[in-house]
């Protein structure tokens, strides 16, 4: 009896022990992660550049990230995003769609959608996914869908990135504009080409989860149409809405301008469509579209009592 309370004992001063441990190690390396988020506030652009959190990079898809290699490029110090590598990820990204905006009508052609004689209304808030949320080109219905892959550039792109996200004044500036227009090709395939002797000029990638949409070049630059169609404040469709009209334009514009867009770029570019539902009152239905819901008319005609 003796002999199994020593062993009990013994068995329990242990664990406490590795407990303490344990907890002093993790108590480390918080307070060390600490430190790090706090050199990354020092940096003076990283006021001024937003990056998602923990829960939204879950949203990410298709995952092309390599994070081993983000690792071996000391962009993190584990494989997994850190915040240096997201803060230079945004810097990167201000850079490359300030360029496209530039570069491509995507003002005039989102003006185009907001004043339709149809009214798309662009996706809500709470609906957005990670990359319309953190887009920076300011746009009611149009998002870059590409990840950007920073981790492939070479290392002395890489510390140009980094240099201007320490000493910086200005998130965009022509060389960072520059750089990105130089190498977007590089970060945002599917699948790194350099890594892999497959043929992958064809990708069967659905962007948008599971919609139904036509294959996509690995190289392709992607970008969305997100809007939502409205129905009433009881979920039924609107009486006389120009369904087919809604469609039929954003399919005409994806047409031209993935043409137009390719031509100007000099690569491969698809425009995707991502629909949501948004919620009108009948007021707001009657003053938009001058009709109603099938519903709240044959409320209407029903005789009072």
């Amino acid at each position: 009896m003796k002999k199994r309370k020593i062993i009990l004992l013994t068995t329990f001063l242990l664990l406490c022990i590795l407990c303490t441990a344990c907890g002093k190690k993790e108590a480390g390396k918080k307070q060390e992660d600490e430190k790090k988020q706090e050199d990354m506030r020092q940096y003076p652009l990283t006021s001024q550049l937003e990056i998602p959190s923990r829960k939204e990079l879950k949203e990410i898809y298709p995952e092309s990230y390599n994070k081993e290699l983000m690792k071996k490029k000391g962009l993190s110090e584990t494989e997994d995003f850190s915040e240096k590598y997201l803060y230079m990820q945004a810097l990167y990204r201000a850079n490359l769609e300030t360029y496209l905006m530039e570069t491509l009508d995507l003002q005039e052609l989102d003006n185009t959608l907001a004043n339709d004689e149809i009214h798309y209304f662009p996706i809500e808030e709470a609906e957005k996914d990670v990359y319309a949320r953190y887009s920076t080109m300011n746009l009611r219905y149009i998002y870059l869908r590409n990840n950007l892959c920073i981790e492939r550039l070479e290392k002395e792109d890489l510390d140009t990135i980094e240099k201007a996200l320490k000493e910086g004044n200005e998130v965009v500036t022509e060389e960072m504009k520059a750089l990105a227009a130089r190498t977007y090709s590089i970060v945002i395939p599917v699948v790194d080409e350099s890594e892999t002797e497959e043929d992958i000029r064809m990708l069967e990638v659905s962007y948008l989860g599971g919609c139904s949409e036509p294959n996509v070049p690995n190289k392709a630059l992607v970008l969305v149409i997100g809007t939502s169609y409205p129905y009433d404040e009881d979920g039924w469709e609107i009486q006389d809405f120009p369904r087919i009209d809604y469609y039929q334009t954003i399919a005409g514009i994806k047409k031209e301008k993935e043409e137009s867009y390719k031509n100007i770029l000099d690569t491969s570019v698809y425009i995707l469509k991502e629909t949501k539902t948004c919620h009108l009152s009948n007021e707001e239905i009657e003053e938009i579209y001058g009709c109603y819901t099938k519903e709240y008319r044959k409320k209407q005609e029903e005789p009072s009592e």
